[in-house]
């Protein structure tokens, strides 16, 4: 080989005609992983407004979730709150309501909100500037208390989130 070329990835046929070029093609995912795990202030900055549309567009949802809204009505505000920031698209439709939240990983359909149950979603949006903002959140709509065995499950996650956060430290 003349010379050696680093790919994070790429197809068989991308990996076969460089090796006809007379190229040495190496893996480069670990040198790309860790160059992406240093981040400019610039970068930052990007991040940091990625995330406040983000949650500019969550608010917005819940500003609206009513009963009598459709999953994928509620859905499109945050569609649309990323798009007039400048993001550039969705990754999914991470979005559903009452029976519809367990099993997670349903898609947002036509069901309308009820009073008296929770919505779940995950953000999966792409931002401005190519940065990925996955941010979950569970809400609760109507005036109604949960049941127990919702209150427990919340508190359940509370205390891994707090566990979690606890073990995310410098080092």
């Amino acid at each position: 080989p003349t010379a050696t070329v680093g790919l994070e990835r790429t197809s068989p046929s991308g990996h076969a005609a460089l090796t006809d070029a007379n190229l040495r093609v190496v893996d480069a995912e670990t040198a790309v992983e860790l160059a992406r795990s240093r981040k400019s202030p610039l970068e930052l900055d990007a991040l940091r407004y990625s995330i406040d549309v983000a949650e500019h567009g969550m608010a917005a949802m819940e500003g609206a979730l009513v009963p009598g809204i459709s999953e994928n009505q509620l859905w499109s505000i945050l569609h649309q709150v990323n798009i007039a920031h400048d993001g550039d698209w969705i990754d999914g439709r991470m979005l559903c309501s009452g029976p519809r939240t367990n099993p997670w990983f349903q898609e947002c359909g036509p069901r309308i909100v009820q009073p008296n149950e929770i919505v779940a979603f995950d953000t999966d949006l792409i931002g401005a500037y190519g940065i990925c903002v996955d941010i979950s959140r569970t809400w609760w709509i109507g005036d109604a208390k949960p049941r127990p065995d919702m209150v427990e499950a919340m508190q359940i996650g509370m205390e891994h989130i707090a566990h979690n956060t606890e073990l995310l430290k410098p080092g």
